[in-house]
Parts: structure tokens; C-alpha cells; sequence
């Protein structure tokens, strides 16, 4: 008889997401265990019937766009970075609205609407994912030359400052 609240979108799964993020660069079992909390976030708030797929569409829509907002801050307001948040922002918006307005047209054409949805949310994922590539610090491999001769010596690494 009583119905618990839904909430658009699913705090849960941006929350997942963000530790799920944030755990990629760190050891092996901080990544196992950030995929272990995203995909356990996923199934009970699923499972239990906090929140509808639509939901969680947005919630993962959302967390990926902020993230961007934020890191793009921390690189002086990249032109790339900004171009990307409008764009995610313009997903979620639209995303929104059709929840809200064509609500009835997406349950008729659930074949076509949920693949849009899913794609719409891909495309923010990997567009993310392009981004945060170009931010991340490239290394240059050191050149080895042959020795003029036999006598002079390789070139040997020197300590960097830390």
C-alpha cells in the first residue's frame, strides 16, 4: 500500500560512480573494490526496488558531468572541458524532460527509447573518458643513441627532484 519515494536521479548510483572514478588509478585492490561497490549499488538499488534503470541512466549522466565540471576547474577552464560539460549537461536536461513529458510515448516505444537512453549515456561516458585522456601527464620516452665509439660512454640516467 505504501509506496517508497523515488528519487531522479539515483544519488546512489552518482555516488558509485564517483568512488568507482576515483578508484582507477589507485591499486589493484581499491579498483576490484570500486567496481565491487559500483556494480553491488547497482544490483540493490535495482534489485530492492529503490530506483528505476532510468534512474540510474541519469544518476551515471550525472556524476560523469560534474566530475568533468570539477576537473575542469583544476585544469584552468580547458575550452575541450567546458564544450564536454554543456554537453553533458544537455543529456541530463533533456533526459529529464523526457522522463517528465513523454513519459507515456517512451513506455509505447520502450525498443526504441531505452536504447537511445542508453546510448546517450555511453557517448557521455566515453566522451568523459576522451577528456580525462587528454589531462593525463604523458611521458616521454628517453632516447638511446649508439656510441660514436667504443670508448665513450652511454649516458646514464640522472635523479630527478621529487
Amino acid at each position: 500500500d505504501i509506496t517508497p519515494r523515488n528519487c531522479m536521479p539515483s544519488l546512489h548510483t552518482a555516488w558509485a560512480t564517483a568512488i568507482f572514478i576515483h578508484s582507477r588509478n589507485s591499486s589493484r585492490f581499491l579498483r576490484y573494490a570500486g567496481t565491487f561497490w559500483l556494480l553491488a549499488t547497482l544490483g540493490a538499488t535495482l534489485g530492492f526496488g529503490y530506483h528505476y534503470g532510468a534512474d540510474i541512466v541519469a544518476g551515471v549522466v550525472f556524476a560523469v558531468t560534474i566530475e568533468a565540471g570539477l576537473r575542469t576547474i583544476d585544469h584552468d577552464w580547458d575550452r575541450s572541458g567546458i564544450r564536454f560539460v554543456a554537453y553533458g549537461t544537455a543529456i541530463f536536461t533533456a533526459m529529464l524532460l523526457s522522463y517528465r513529458f513523454l513519459s507515456v510515448e517512451m513506455a509505447d516505444y520502450a525498443w526504441a527509447f531505452g536504447p537511445l537512453l542508453i546510448l546517450a549515456m555511453v557517448s557521455v561516458v566515453y566522451g568523459y573518458m576522451r577528456l580525462t585522456k587528454r589531462w593525463e601527464p604523458k611521458t616521454v620516452p628517453v632516447r638511446k643513441s649508439e656510441p660514436e665509439s667504443e670508448t665513450e660512454p652511454q649516458p646514464q640516467p640522472q635523479p630527478e627532484l621529487i
